[in-house]
């Protein structure tokens, strides 16, 4: 497989994590393309040598740190969460930013796309605390215990229901 670097446009090298993260025993099994005068690369699907996305440098790589940190609380579970599962949320996401689901990975983004995506979902963290704030207080008028599952996809329906969906913004 011959991954092209987006810099240089040179080949990228298959290499090892104890190439890349040479202080991180975790990673030193896993498999990367790397471009060594760009600094760029990128990790690969399990035991295989298939890319995760497009190899990144050093700014790159940071935005799609920040943009999983924000883009991930929103299906995985906590007070945050907003989707069921990853699949629904990145079907969001990809209305969201008008790209192919097939298209729609964090690794496969560039510096634009990731920094729509930590707004996106600082959007969306705001409205999941209104609507836990929402739901408390309704909870609180009406004399019953706050809900355990703080917010979850009929809530999200009932506020799309209501007109004000994820469209609007």
């Amino acid at each position: 497989m011959s991954i092209l670097c987006p810099y240089c446009g040179k080949e990228a090298a298959l290499t090892t994590g104890n190439m890349i993260y040479p202080t991180r025993p975790d990673l030193a099994h896993k498999k990367f393309y790397r471009c060594r005068p760009c600094d760029a690369y990128v990790g690969c699907h399990g035991n295989t040598d298939r890319p995760l996305g497009t190899p990144a440098n050093r700014e790159l790589r940071g935005l799609r740190n920040r943009a999983h940190a924000a883009f991930d609380p929103l299906w995985k579970e906590g007070d945050m969460q907003l989707f069921n599962d990853r699949t629904g949320a990145y079907k969001w996401l990809s209305e969201q930013l008008g790209v192919p689901r097939s298209e729609c990975h964090i690794a496969m983004f560039n510096i634009d796309q990731c920094k729509k995506v930590v707004e996106l979902c600082g959007r969306a963290h705001a409205l999941s605390a209104d609507l836990i704030d929402l739901e408390r207080r309704v909870d609180e008028l009406s004399g019953k215990q706050p809900s355990a599952s703080l917010l979850n996809p009929a809530r999200a329906a009932s506020y799309e229901a209501r007109g004000m969906g994820w469209g609007a913004w």
